[in-house]
């Protein structure tokens, strides 16, 4: 459905052509918020996140208002804690602070066993990971059976309040740009099966099982993450894709385990499906940027946050692939003055923003109120203001 605010459709103009690599009215600045929203108007992070997933919308409505972002880069409610709390608790935990990783070992996968998941990756999951995971699942009869059900149910509720939320946001005028999301082979195979230690080791002494599955896991998660992807009309909202691993691989690593599964499903997102693909680039991508040279040609469809590196380096080297985001370090947020955001904010618009496709966000999402002064943000929206007119 067509949102006719007009608040809306300025602030998604704005977002759309700074991601096609145009040149907007302004240089949109873009919310990385998370926890610190729940925590700075006094909600209880464990109920918005745990149990009443409803009141995302009442936090978030008061930050827009506040502190008038272009956009949210997500609203930091898509995973969806109930329902792996039903089978025994999952990969995240919530604290007061926000999601946290549990101290669970994601280790659950033996290292022989890369030739099931190379050829049914649905099925492993099935028959081997998700039982070794949760042990309920291995209960015989109804207990096993109800377990599944309750998790099914939570899931859908769960989601159901997630995308109302969203929908809300949106209608008050401030579009949520992430709409769905990817993830690359080996950073889910990472998080859900064999754990950090367990990869690396796999990749000196399984490189070629390691490489045959997940050439079989891309094929399914891209297929899973794209086929039913709702479009939206615009080109600004984005299937989401953060990336893990990358960073701790060597470059010659980074080429043969990493690239070529990224490439592909960005190349299928967005020139076999016309989708926008949003990327998150934990830690620093700066050794592989010239490999990243290599990444499909696309009309505007791709936008990269990076969490370190030198965004005026990562504009010049890649401005023709891809829209940059980010550039203000929360360290600033927390520990500067607010002339010192300003500068920092102008610097980067000076450096990354004069021919289009760029957009202002911080470094890394802003969990704790320790993360980010109150008045540090504003500033930081001050300056875009001031400076970031075209």
């Amino acid at each position: 459905m067509e949102n006719k605010n007009s608040g809306y459709q300025k602030r998604l103009e704005r977002c759309e052509k700074a991601i096609q690599r145009k040149v907007p009215d302004r240089v949109p600045v873009v919310a990385n918020i998370y926890a610190w929203a729940e925590n700075y108007y006094g909600y209880s992070v464990k109920e918005v996140y745990d149990t009443k997933p409803e009141l995302t919308y009442d936090v978030h409505s008061r930050l827009a208002k506040e502190f008038d972002f272009d956009a949210f880069f997500t609203m930091g409610n898509n995973v969806p804690i109930p329902a792996t709390n039903a089978l025994g608790g999952g990969h995240y935990i919530v604290t007061e602070k926000g999601l946290q990783v549990s101290n669970l070992s994601c280790n659950v996968m033996n290292e022989d066993e890369y030739p099931l998941l190379a050829k049914d990756p649905a099925a492993y999951f099935r028959d081997y990971l998700l039982p070794r995971k949760y042990p309920v699942l291995n209960e015989t009869g109804e207990k096993a059976y109800e377990a599944l059900c309750e998790a099914f149910d939570k899931f859908g509720w769960y989601m159901k309040k997630t995308i109302e939320a969203n929908m809300r946001i949106e209608a008050d005028g401030y579009p949520v740009l992430s709409n769905g999301a990817i993830n690359h082979p080996l950073d889910s195979i990472m998080d859900f099966c064999r754990d950090f230690s367990g990869v690396m080791t796999d990749i000196r002494r399984h490189p070629d099982e390691l490489k045959h599955a997940m050439e079989s896991f891309n094929d399914f998660l891209i297929h899973n993450s794209c086929d039913g992807y709702r479009k939206r009309e615009d080109s600004a909202h984005f299937l989401f894709c953060a990336t893990h691993i990358a960073p701790f691989l060597k470059p010659k690593d980074f080429e043969e385990f990493y690239f070529p599964y990224f490439r592909a499903q960005l190349d299928y997102a967005m020139n076999t499906c016309g989708y926008t693909v949003g990327v998150f680039m934990e830690g620093n991508w700066e050794p592989y940027y010239e490999l990243l040279q290599e990444l499909p040609d696309n009309d505007g469809k791709l936008v990269c946050l990076q969490e370190n590196g030198d965004c005026k380096k990562f504009k010049e080297k890649l401005g023709n692939k891809l829209c940059v985001c980010g550039g203000v370090p929360i360290s600033l947020l927390a520990f500067g003055s607010e002339e010192e955001v300003k500068d920092c904010v102008k610097r980067m618009i000076d450096d990354c923003a004069a021919d289009g496709g760029f957009m202002i966000s911080t470094d890394k999402g802003i969990l704790t109120l320790g993360d980010a002064k109150p008045e540090n943000i504003k500033a930081m929206i001050e300056a875009v203001k001031m400076y970031g007119t075209y």
